[in-house]
């Protein structure tokens, strides 16, 4: 039976049936929220009122707002059911007062329209009370690495590295005796030039000398050369030469030589070597030489460990601006990790130029394979560039430096959510059960996962050892949400209990279910199956006609976060390998207000803005929550991560099950998607005497349809829908 519909306005608290004029397309229009997956149904076709109900609008105050509610009936009225809720003002009215008529222009009111509101009005969440529950964590050491006279520090720690603005030293005692970094590795660097014939190598490396005294002999070999320098006292003075000599007869093809009463040169110098007649060669090579030593150190917080006693260090007076977090320091020597390499590439790479068409790149070991390498000093390359590789070994007496401590004032995000609805949307309700999210509480259904989300005041970790927690957390309910669709690809909607509910996009592309639960993927309607009575055909039958929605189709994803974070928390771009994206289409997913990389912040708190949230993933081990570890192998280097379930480089998995196409590349690796986004669009109409569960699938011929938009005719019960299918 088609159902048939009443009317009631309101006004300050009077309510009476009314009886409005209405055009046979009015309908109940389904559309979702800007960048959501929930939908909202507004009434479409104006409403004219007369007689009583004319009356009822123009007796009442200007700043009256009016009701209006729609009731349906599917038993010629012997029973009653809202079905559509409105609101409007005067000033949403055309007004007729000689016909006695008033056209309304009427908005939706449903259970969203408190929490639209106050999605941006900030609180203090300080002052909220959510519930409080400390996280045990490490302070993890790093190892850094300097070179005198430089404005900056290398930083490493398992696979991660950055720079740090330092105090310039150039007073080598001083680095080592107050400063406790240890001289690694001295390296002397020749550089070569001229204009000669035959050409010559334009860069010799090697062990530095030792110049304080007595005599040496050295040699640096590069391809079918080899320079030769010798320093000696001859008796009356100190006697050198330089040969630069053709391998493998050992002709010397240049060479030069001196004296002095009192020294021999010591580096930097520069020197001109002539050509040796009769072996062809011509013109002067200009041999610029110069040191430079690499020092290092381990910064920690451990007094001891495996036998080896640390330094006290005075945060607040060392080179480095702010290592609060750190009291004890060691001098670290493992000469292997430094690695000083002279190639160069004509394609221009990330680590920088070194003269036109010349771009330096990392080194590479034929014996260990490729590995990750970390720059050095950079404003000090010449025709050399300064790296450094930490063996796995590195990474794991790591571990032996850590200090465990515990972050005492962290806030549930259920709790969190919680205690902001209550001050938006009284009404609304979210707790931390699977009611309210399948994929935020309990086992994950994505990663399989069980791991509890927290916020804290970036004030809590920057000063790790506090005594009191932060005093004020400013913050809204849609950075929240807009974080949790950001990191994890989830939406938020209300059910029909007012929960607010959040769940991955996978959930909504598949009618409201994950893999593994009964009905999946979940179809409402089917089409395939439904006839037309009188010709006995499907609904679905000619109906595939259908077209792509291209401007969605993005090319590149990036990620950041509110602070500079290491390469993997900000994640690696995610590249969409297919011809038929948009080229230009790049989407950046900056997540505002919250960063996540717990040990760039312990260890580079001066970097790092006091406003806003650290975002924590914990287990609960043992009856405590701790942040987890994972190692990440990227390179041939192991990555050992804490609080890695919230870096981009794990986050990005959320993202894998709604990507333009199938294939994708992450740091030059291509792999297969796990899901496709849905951007294939068919419009078909059909009868829908009773409205769907917008969530569940509408089946076709194409395929199982998600529903974009619907409209419902109220007086022919016809809808017209917007379906989104797989793209391939």
């Amino acid at each position: 039976m088609y159902p048939i519909y009443k009317f009631e306005l309101s006004a300050n608290g009077t309510t009476q049936q009314a009886f409005p004029i209405y055009p046979d397309s009015l309908s109940k229009d389904f559309e979702k929220e800007s960048n959501q997956e929930f939908f909202r149904a507004k009434l479409t076709g104006n409403l004219t009122f007369e007689k009583a109900d004319y009356d009822f609008i123009v007796s009442k105050d200007f700043e009256t707002e009016f009701g209006l509610e729609i009731f349906i009936s599917y038993d010629a009225g012997a029973t009653w059911v809202s079905y559509w809720t409105g609101t409007f003002w005067k000033t949403d009215c055309q007004f007729d007062a000689d016909a006695g008529t008033v056209v309304a222009k009427v908005n939706v009111s449903d259970k969203y329209n408190d929490i639209l509101a106050g999605l941006d009005k900030e609180f203090d969440l300080i002052e909220l009370a959510p519930e409080i529950q400390p996280i045990k964590a490490d302070k993890r050491p790093m190892i850094q690495i300097y070179v005198p006279g430089q404005s900056a520090v290398g930083c490493f720690l398992s696979g991660m590295w950055w720079e740090t603005d330092c105090e310039v030293v150039t007073n080598e005692t001083k680095l080592q005796q107050d400063y406790h970094f240890y001289p690694m590795k001295k390296c002397r660097i020749i550089e070569v030039s001229g204009t000669v014939s035959p050409a010559v190598p334009d860069v010799f490396t090697g062990d530095a000398p030792d110049e304080s005294g007595g005599n040496y002999d050295y040699e640096y070999q590069n391809g079918d050369y080899r320079l030769t320098v010798h320093c000696e006292w001859d008796g009356e003075g100190y006697a050198w030469y330089w040969e630069l000599s053709h391998e493998p007869d050992g002709t010397v093809m240049w060479e030069a030589s001196g004296n002095d009463p009192d020294s021999w040169p010591t580096a930097p110098y520069s020197q001109a070597l002539n050509p040796v007649p009769g072996t062809g060669a011509t013109g002067l090579v200009y041999i610029d030489v110069r040191d430079v030593t690499v020092y290092a150190r381990y910064i920690t917080d451990v007094i001891s460990a495996g036998g080896t006693t640390t330094y006290e260090l005075d945060p607040y007076n060392d080179m480095v601006a702010d290592n609060r977090n750190y009291t004890r320091v060691i001098g670290y020597n493992v000469p292997s990790t430094v690695i000083f390499y002279d190639a160069l590439s004509t394609t221009p790479t990330q680590w920088g130029i070194y003269q036109p068409g010349q771009y330096y790149v990392a080194p590479y070991s034929a014996v260990l394979g490729i590995f990750e390498a970390f720059p050095v000093a950079r404003s000090t390359w010449g025709r050399i560039s300064i790296w450094f590789v930490a063996s796995l070994n590195d990474w794991l007496l790591e571990q032996q430096w850590r200090k465990e401590f515990t972050l005492k004032d962290n806030y549930p995000i259920s709790s969190v959510l919680s205690v902001l609805l209550g001050r938006v949307a009284p009404g609304l309700t979210h707790a931390a059960t699977t009611d309210y999210s399948r994929f935020l509480y309990g086992t994950n259904p994505i990663t399989n996962i069980n791991q509890t989300l927290f916020i804290t005041p970036k004030s809590n970790v920057i000063n790790a050892g506090y005594s009191q927690p932060a005093q004020k957390a400013p913050i809204t309910l849609g950075t929240v949400l807009n974080m949790l669709r950001d990191c994890f690809r989830c939406y938020w909607w209300i059910d029909s209990s007012n929960r607010l509910c959040i769940e991955h996009i996978s959930y909504f592309m598949n009618g409201g279910a994950y893999p593994g639960t009964p009905d999946y993927p979940f179809v409402g309607t089917n089409l395939t199956e439904q006839k037309v009575t009188r010709n006995g055909k499907t609904w679905a039958f000619g109906r595939e006609q259908y077209q792509f929605d291209k401007p969605e189709m993005t090319a590149r994803y990036q990620f950041g976060w509110m602070d500079d974070v290491t390469q993997l928390f900000e994640g690696y771009p995610i590249d969409i390998v297919s011809k038929y994206v948009n080229p230009d289409k790049i989407e950046q997913i900056d997540v505002a207000q919250f960063t996540s990389d717990i040990d760039y912040i312990l260890l580079n708190p001066s970097e790092i803005s006091k406003d806003g949230f650290v975002l924590l993933s914990a287990i609960l081990d043992s009856g405590d929550y701790r942040l987890p570890y994972i190692n990440f192998e990227i390179n041939n280097t192991d990555h050992i991560l804490q609080n890695a379930y919230v870096a981009f480089i794990f986050l990005q998995t959320y993202y894998l099950y709604d990507l333009p196409a199938w294939v994708y590349s992450i740091n030059g690796v291509e792999n297969d998607a796990m899901g496709i986004k849905r951007l294939k669009t068919q419009t078909i109409r059909f009868p829908m005497l009773h409205d769907p569960d917008m969530l569940q699938l509408i089946k076709t011929n194409l395929g199982n349809g998600m529903i974009e938009k619907l409209s419902i005719n109220l007086p022919s019960r016809t809808a017209n829908a917007t379906l989104r299918y797989d793209t391939e």
